[in-house]
């Protein structure tokens, strides 16, 4: 008997630092992934991205950092205005809410904003740390 306690024990704790360890390793995809997505949003990240996708040769290096120069901060004023213009959509729709919506409803919706907001502000000045390989 008791080593079947000890065998059950020994495999619930495998089972937990399995899945542990599971949870980990996704945060660090997801992390990666992000990361990685952001880099198209500024300038030198658009234009490395783009550059490391096409490796151009040498004789199209520099015609190429031009062309995705310029491209590159078209992205990101396209990007500045879409946020621009989702911001005022969340507004539009907070105050048709705030008519619908009990006090406490209101409160609710107002506290996932601010996670949501402190969420942005956090993955968008993360300095991206890691090494390259």
């Amino acid at each position: 008997m008791k080593k079947s306690v000890q065998t059950t024990g020994l495999l619930i704790l495998t089972f937990v630092i399995g899945m542990a360890i599971g949870f980990l390793v996704n945060g660090i995809i997801i992390s990666h992934r992000i990361d990685k997505m952001k880099s198209y949003y500024n300038n030198t990240g658009f234009s490395k991205e783009i550059m490391r996708v096409i490796k151009p040769t040498e004789e199209q290096r520099d015609t190429l950092s031009v062309v995705l120069r310029a491209y590159a901060r078209e992205n990101r004023e396209l990007i500045g205005e879409y946020r621009k213009g989702q911001n005022e959509l969340f507004e539009q729709h907070k105050i048709e809410l705030q008519g619908i919506l009990t006090e406490k409803q209101v409160q609710r919706l107002e506290r996932h904003y601010k996670r949501q907001k402190r969420f942005i502000k956090n993955h968008s000045n993360k300095k991206n740390t890691r090494k390259k390989r």
